[in-house]
């Protein structure tokens, strides 16, 4: 399994890493996408360090990985919650705020949610758009 984690080819299995500036050996947080059968839908995973929770970093990383997503082709990224995690399920409650998706939909099922969102290239790159602000990429071509 930590083979497979740390194996990334920033095509089919993408990762963002959060350090804390002052121990660049110590990883706060990480966001990852990992393309399915279907080449255009990817499942996305979060993982931040319990002290560093509530702190904006996983809604960030919800962003750039969207980003990142959205470069590599897919349209559209699924993640499965635990219904008790509710930090998680907070940064999730955020994306319609965040624009960060052409589309969101979300299921509940038996002791987990389900997450959909679909991403939708800007006209001008892609990425997030907050209170005006847009954080993202721009095509040059």
């Amino acid at each position: 399994m930590v083979d497979y984690l740390v194996h990334i080819d920033y095509v089919d299995h993408f990762a963002w890493v959060v350090l804390d500036a002052d121990n660049l050996q110590r990883g706060l947080a990480t966001a990852r996408f990992v393309r399915l059968t279907q080449p255009e839908i990817a499942e996305m995973a979060f993982g931040t360090v319990d002290r560093y929770q509530g702190r904006g970093i996983g809604t960030f990383l919800l962003g750039a990985i969207g980003v990142a997503a959205e470069q590599a082709g897919v349209t559209t990224l699924v993640a499965h919650v635990l219904e008790d995690n509710r930090p998680m399920r907070a940064v999730f409650a955020k994306v319609p705020e965040l624009g960060a998706g052409e589309s969101y939909q979300v299921a509940q099922r038996v002791g987990r949610v389900d997450h959909q969102v679909g991403l939708a290239r800007q006209e001008h790159g892609a990425g997030i758009q907050r209170n005006g602000v847009r954080a993202g990429t721009v095509d040059t071509e």
